[in-house]
């Protein structure tokens, strides 16, 4: 079984580490762990603004953010904005209930702003794990 972490002997950050951000606690835990069992580092946020201050402080060690869309204080569309105000570069998965399109994406988020793929909840654990690895990958 593959890892999805990067692996490189000469350097132990590269190991991928990514945000979750959902209000949905126990689906926020199942995913948490499912991603540390495939050997990335996850760290886990119900609350968009607290994930934004976490990555306002921390963005240097982040390479991918998932994301719920619908949240109080602040939705994922927003909040994605935000992170890429901060790091560009990062790659971004939005996670929703909602059936959104393409074009749903493009008219909430900035417009040098994209996503890298998004999940439909319910989700099933290998498909999580297979959206993020293609995302990690670049496919």
């Amino acid at each position: 079984m593959s890892s999805l972490a990067k692996h490189n002997s000469s350097n132990s950050n590269d190991k991928y580490h990514i945000v979750i951000v959902d209000d949905e606690v126990d689906l926020l835990m199942v995913f948490k762990r499912a991603l540390e069992m495939s050997g990335l580092i996850v760290s886990a946020f119900e609350d968009p603004l607290n994930a934004l201050d976490d990555f306002k402080a921390n963005y240097s060690k982040y390479n991918l953010v998932m994301t719920d869309i619908r949240m109080p204080n602040m939705n994922g569309y927003k909040l994605t904005n935000q992170i890429k105000k901060i790091k560009p570069d990062i790659k971004v998965i939005f996670v929703t209930a909602q059936q959104i399109s393409e074009s749903d994406i493009a008219a909430n988020l900035d417009n040098d702003v994209s996503v890298d793929d998004f999940i439909i909840k319910p989700v099933s654990l290998d498909k999580l794990k297979g959206i993020v690895q293609s995302v990690i990958n670049g496919f």
